[in-house]
């Protein structure tokens, strides 16, 4: 559903650029919502050219002007904007979870799994899972801490690699990501099956990263091997690792090289 649409102007702009926080008058538009939801950011610039950006609200964040921030300065490193361009912003509530969505898989084994229209959410793996004498499941990666194997609608403990799907959105558009903004546990792979456009093309993270993980971010088995790897905003929690407070602006939240 479509929040709300406006012209960017001057002022919003500053020196052609997105300003490193949200225009005021748009902060005072957007209404305070919950967690587990998607914003969308639709602009149409002054040449008919129109680009998507999503950013997801974690379930146990709100959308204050923190959090919001935090997305719009993701948003502005991707856009030039000038004056005149349009913007609109979408809020999209997950779908219920999935009829079937707990299943072991063992090596060479697949499953289809059938989503109905409209229908968004994410999808993960967990792994190394294990079973005591009392019939309470726990996985060292991805758990969701509900001790079964359903996760009954919960998401998934850091880290984890997150595939995020968004079918009959904006226009009709299928959208679909593989995100490492909750660390990583495994390769993940998304190849779209009779799409059409330019942008419908296989994404993910195929590389190993468990192997190269730097010491301090590694999640460790207990006979010592690398099985995730976090981010560094999950393992440190300091601002500049998560890009807020002092670090909020894309002038001071940089790479970080951890060897």
């Amino acid at each position: 559903m479509a929040i709300f649409s406006k012209r960017l102007t001057d002022i919003d702009i500053g020196k052609g650029l997105v300003p490193d926080d949200p225009p005021h008058n748009i902060l005072a538009e957007l209404p305070h919502f919950g967690g587990g939801q998607r914003i969308q950011f639709l602009v149409a610039d002054m040449n008919g050219n129109t680009y998507n950006f999503v950013c997801f609200i974690r379930s146990e964040d709100n959308l204050s002007k923190p959090t919001f921030s935090k997305c719009w300065i993701e948003f502005a490193r991707l856009w030039d904007l000038k004056p005149g361009a349009t913007i609109t912003f979408y809020k999209e509530v997950l779908s219920p979870a999935l009829s079937t969505t707990d299943f072991a898989l063992q090596k060479g084994e697949t499953k289809t799994i059938t989503a109905p229209t409209s229908w968004g959410g994410r999808r993960w793996r967990r792994t190394f899972c294990s079973e005591d004498s009392t019939g309470k499941f726990s996985r060292l990666t991805g758990d969701c801490g509900s001790s079964k194997l359903e996760c009954s609608g919960s998401g998934a403990a850091p880290p984890a690699t997150l595939a995020e799907f968004k079918l009959d959105g904006y226009s009709g558009m299928d959208c679909f990501d593989v995100s490492l903004v909750d660390g990583y546990n495994l390769p993940m792979l998304v190849v779209p099956q009779r799409g059409s456009g330019q942008n419908c093309s296989s994404t993910g993270c195929v590389v190993d990263l468990n192997g190269s993980c730097p010491s301090e971010l590694k999640v460790t088995s207990s006979a010592g091997d690398s099985v995730a790897c976090k981010s560094a905003s999950e393992a440190f929690g300091q601002p500049q690792y998560c890009c807020n407070g002092a670090y909020s602006t894309p002038d001071t939240c940089k790479p970080i090289l951890l060897l």
